[in-house]
């Protein structure tokens, strides 16, 4: 509903001189609210109206309601006998946690009514304003609201890693922590692709949603709006994560991730700093792994074909190799030779002998010497089987 309210109109307090007096409920005295209290049995029910002007908050047990021209507060009108009000006064606790006040209410089928109703006297600071959409007030409404309100964040590069994560939600509008975070086997591969100017200007991680396979995630139970905001930092324009995808349900919440659609065309190497990040979060969440299959497993989707193949050369060695006798083996195509060295010396697979490094020969002269990293072996074998 458009917000183009009317400023309502204040009554003068005075003595009821009628009979009966119009009472707006909002709370625990709406007919589906009532737990046993007689006061409005006798009163008759005049139909749902709102009233303009106020806003809404969940107390816990019950409602109460503030000034505010920007919103609105459903409810309903009965009309109530006049020696009644002292007893309904005591119950709200006028004069102390509410003040009853005269206002005017709105109805869709009869027009505008005169109308006491209970204000809260307290302040709300620390309270959940309940928005219209959400209304009518019922207790528990607020874990229903929350309900409608949140997404699971289904993560699967950096942000496996929580204290990554986390300096995201720090720069959200709603700063609140996630109300709850659970590992999420995603069944669609992940790859690298892209330039990040925050890693090294190397890749970052995407999810192909056209293919089937396995990558080991997280998600994290947060609001849609800093769902909104993470996407946002990340990168939503075409170029980067222009996709949302849902990916089921847990509980009843919906599952999202973002990533790019279709598939970006290029493969990029990822940064070791990045892939540190990602293998930390790994660890953190799936503790029942080990190293080398955390190893492993962001080795296949790294590393491309000709990288496996000359690992696999390497690991054929009994001792370092010269790039120049490497090069023999790929047909002496030494500038393809190097392409792969650099990636995987920074990745941390692969090293320079210690003696020509300390000789001053530089890491992609003929003379240089490589070797596999002797503790990413056991993944290595793996992987080159």
């Amino acid at each position: 509903m458009e917000k183009n309210y009317y400023k309502p109109k204040e009554i003068n307090t005075k003595e009821f001189q009628e009979k009966e007096v119009n009472l707006f409920v909002y709370g625990t005295l709406m007919k589906k609210n009532r737990k046993g209290q007689i006061y409005l049995n006798d009163a008759k029910y005049l139909g749902e109206c709102t009233l303009k002007g106020y806003a809404l908050y969940d107390l816990g047990y019950y409602p109460g309601i503030v000034e505010d021209n920007d919103e609105m507060v459903k409810g309903e009108l009965y009309a109530v006998s006049v020696d009644k009000l002292p007893d309904i006064d005591r119950y709200e606790g006028e004069g102390n946690l509410y003040k009853r006040k005269l206002v005017q209410v709105y109805s869709e089928d009869n027009g505008v009514f005169d109308s006491c109703v209970y204000v809260y006297n307290h302040s709300t600071a620390d309270k959940v304003k309940v928005n219209y959409e959400h209304q009518p007030w019922f207790e528990g409404i607020t874990k229903k609201m929350d309900h409608k309100n949140l997404v699971w964040y289904a993560s699967y590069g950096s942000n496996v890693n929580k204290e990554r994560f986390m300096r995201y939600i720090v720069n959200c509008k709603d700063k609140t922590p996630p109300k709850d975070e659970r590992p999420l086997i995603l069944e669609h591969p992940i790859y690298f692709s892209n330039r990040s100017s925050t890693w090294n200007n190397q890749g970052v991680a995407f999810m192909d949603v056209q293919k089937e396979g396995k990558a080991y995630g997280k998600m994290y139970l947060i609001t849609k709006q800093q769902f909104m905001d993470i996407h946002k930092r990340e990168g939503s324009s075409k170029n980067w994560y222009n996709e949302v995808v849902e990916l089921g349900n847990e509980n009843g919440i919906p599952i999202l991730t973002f990533t790019h659609t279709p598939r970006q065309k290029e493969d990029v190497i990822p940064s070791i700093d990045y892939v540190d990040v990602i293998k930390k979060g790994i660890q953190e969440t799936y503790p029942e792994l080990s190293d080398e299959d955390i190893d492993l497993y962001l080795m296949e989707r790294t590393l491309t074909a000709d990288m496996i193949k000359l690992l696999r050369y390497l690991r054929e060695q009994e001792h370092g190799v010269k790039i120049s006798k490497i090069c023999e083996a790929f047909h002496n195509k030494r500038s393809l030779v190097i392409n792969l060295i650099q990636p995987l010396k920074e990745l941390g697979l692969i090293k320079q002998d210690g003696r020509t490094v300390r000789a001053g020969i530089d890491w992609d002269s003929n003379d240089a010497i490589y070797y596999t990293v002797p503790n990413k072996r056991i993944s290595i074998d793996k992987l080159i089987k």
